[in-house]
C-alpha cells in the first residue's frame, strides 16, 4: 500500500513538473512575441495569456507575424463580410488574410470575428502561412490533414488547448512556427505543381528582413 501511494505521489509530482515546465515555455514564447510586436499587452501591461482568443484577435496576430500590418491598414475599406464593418479595428486584418486565402468566413457572408478561435482553426491558419496548405489538403484536408502536418512540423509543442485557444496557446503556436522551414510551390518541367521545402526560409527570417528593411529606410 505504501509503495502504491509513493508511486501515485511520484506520478503527480512528475505531471505537475511537466505542467509548470510547459507554462514556463509558453511565458517565454509570449515575451518573445511581445518583443517582436506580435503579441500586444493591454493598457495595464498584462499579456492576459489565460484569456480566450477571438478570431479577430488571432487574425491580427497572424498579420503581424507576416510583417504585413501596414498593408492590412489599407484593406479596412474592402467589404468582404457583413459582420466586419470598415469601422472595426480588425477589418483590415481579416480582409487581408481572407484575400490571401489564409482565413475563411463561416458561411452566409459572415466571419464571426468575435467568436473564439479553436485549435484546429488556428493550426490550419498557421500551416497555410508556412506554405503547407496544399499538401495538407491532399493528406486529408481540413481538419485532419492540417492537424497532422501541424504535429509533424512541431507546431503543437507545449500548446495546451484541445478546443478553444487562449492568448498563451496562440503565442506558443506562433512561436513554434517561427523557425519552421517554409514550403514553396513552383511549376515543374512538365507544367505540374511541385512543392519544395526551402532551407533557412522561415517566418522569423522574413520578419527580420522586413524589420531591417524598414530600419534602413528610416536611417536613409
Amino acid at each position: 500500500m505504501k509503495r502504491l501511494v509513493a508511486m501515485v505521489t511520484a506520478a503527480l509530482v512528475l505531471l505537475t513538473a511537466v505542467g509548470v515546465s510547459a507554462a514556463g515555455e509558453t511565458t517565454k514564447a509570449a515575451f518573445e512575441l511581445q518583443s517582436l510586436g506580435i503579441l500586444i499587452p493591454g493598457d495595464d501591461g498584462d499579456l492576459a495569456l489565460e484569456r480566450e482568443l477571438t478570431r479577430a484577435e488571432f487574425s491580427a496576430m497572424i498579420v503581424r507575424t507576416l510583417g504585413m500590418e501596414e498593408v492590412a491598414q489599407t484593406m479596412a475599406y474592402t467589404a468582404l463580410y457583413s459582420d466586419v464593418p470598415q469601422s472595426e479595428w480588425f477589418a483590415g486584418y481579416v480582409n487581408l488574410l481572407s484575400m490571401l486565402g489564409i482565413v475563411n468566413g463561416t458561411g452566409e457572408g459572415k466571419f464571426e470575428p468575435l467568436n473564439t478561435v479553436h485549435l484546429y482553426e488556428a493550426v490550419k491558419i498557421m500551416v497555410s502561412c508556412l506554405g503547407y496548405g496544399n499538401v495538407a489538403n491532399t493528406a486529408g484536408g481540413y481538419p485532419t490533414g492540417y492537424m497532422n502536418y501541424g504535429a509533424q512540423l512541431g507546431l503543437l509543442k507545449n500548446v495546451g488547448a484541445a478546443g478553444v485557444m487562449t492568448r498563451g496557446d496562440a503565442a506558443q503556436l506562433i512561436y513554434n512556427a517561427l523557425d519552421v522551414n517554409m514550403m514553396q510551390a513552383s511549376f515543374g518541367t512538365a507544367g505540374q505543381m511541385e512543392y519544395t521545402v526551402s532551407e533557412n526560409d522561415t517566418l522569423r527570417e522574413r520578419f527580420s528582413n522586413l524589420r531591417l528593411g524598414c530600419f534602413l529606410l528610416i536611417v536613409e
